[in-house]
């Protein structure tokens, strides 16, 4: 029988998130947003064990690549995504100011299935609406 540590997080996992969260290029400011946002906690150090073995996995997989990580994005849903930013032609400052404002993440990795979901059909809808325009203006021609 599995049960969910009510510990709260060591030192050595406090330490290892901040040490994986420097390699992935993660500021301590965003690492703070994450943890708010999956788990409702201000600090760090109210992390449970369970809470920060979790963080670390991602942080870790982050660096790995596109890994299927539970309640995150899936690797369809990255790929679907990529491939609408792509058709807009949007800059990669545009991209990124698009997500953080409608999403708020720093990267669309981090977006959970939910709101990864939400940022397709926006992207989507977006899409449609500047492809018929350009429909209409080439039929005007």
């Amino acid at each position: 029988m599995g049960t969910t540590s009510t510990k709260l997080i060591s030192q050595p996992q406090l330490r290892k998130i901040y040490v994986e969260a420097r390699n992935a290029g993660v500021s301590d400011k965003f690492l703070h947003d994450v943890i708010y946002k999956m788990h409702g906690k201000e600090s760090l150090k109210d992390l449970l064990m369970s809470e920060a073995a979790m963080l670390i996995d991602a942080l870790i997989d982050d660096q790995s690549g596109p890994v299927n990580r539970p309640g995150m994005m899936t690797e369809k849903q990255g790929w679907l995504l990529s491939d609408y930013l792509e058709k807009l032609e949007w800059t990669d400052e545009q991209i990124q100011g698009f997500i953080k404002k409608y999403a708020h993440v720093d990267h669309f990795t981090w977006l959970s299935k939910e709101a990864a979901s939400k940022l397709i059909e926006a992207v989507k809808n977006i899409y449609t609406r500047q492809a018929k325009k350009r429909l209409g203006e080439s039929s005007n021609v």
